[in-house]
């Protein structure tokens, strides 16, 4: 494959904190050139999601990111390079615009959420009641990148087709409205609060 037929792409951070300098990765580089494959985890030497907030949400080894080179089919045709995520038996699994997923071809603006699936069966999208993972990333291909892109709102599925593939199905994609991403940062910085003040009386009590 020539240079120009590899995609180069970003993960840009898309989730629910503010401020992700100190706690994860703001933007990721998914290169061809660079490497093929690339771990996501807890203790990985790629992409490491340990933010304090959500901790035990991720796996040690979560998910993996793997590229497809540009080849051709047994019919002739030519198919593009791609990138892929995989789940890899994590504990709380993986969320492709918003449906869970154990592996999804991504393009571009697609939404990958590690954690915050683990009730959820494959094909579907968690509960309201479900707790909301703060490692969310947006898929940006390298050429498609600028201000009116990054800006865009996340696509997350408020209905994933029953139990289609959604690997192969990736059109059939729900998009959640700006109330409902407002209302998801609200209860996440209710659930951080309440569990600040219970390690707070933890502390009192151990005190006294």
């Amino acid at each position: 494959c020539g240079v120009m037929a590899e995609v180069r792409a970003e993960l840009h951070y898309h989730g629910l904190f503010e401020h992700t300098s100190d706690l994860l990765p703001a933007v990721f580089v998914l290169d061809p050139e660079a490497r093929l494959s690339l771990d996501v985890g807890r203790e990985v030497t790629g992409l490491v999601l340990d933010a304090p907030q959500q901790k035990l949400m991720i796996s040690r080894r979560h998910a993996q990111f793997s590229y497809i080179p540009k080849h051709l089919h047994k019919d002739g045709k030519t198919a593009e390079g791609q990138w892929m995520v995989t789940d890899l038996q994590s504990t709380n699994g993986m969320l492709f615009n918003g449906c869970k997923v154990m592996e999804a071809k991504l393009s571009n603006n697609d939404v990958i959420t590690f954690g915050g699936a683990k009730s959820t069966q494959n094909g579907f999208t968690p509960s309201d009641k479900a707790m909301k993972s703060i490692y969310c990333y947006k898929y940006i291909v390298h050429e498609s990148i600028s201000p009116d892109t990054l800006e865009t709102p996340a696509t997350a599925g408020n209905s994933c087709g029953g139990k289609e593939n959604v690997t192969e199905h990736g059109q059939k994609r729900g998009r959640v409205d700006a109330e409902e991403e407002e209302e998801e940062a609200r209860e996440q910085k209710r659930q951080r609060a309440e569990q600040e003040e219970a390690e707070e009386r933890s502390r009192r009590e151990k005190q006294e």
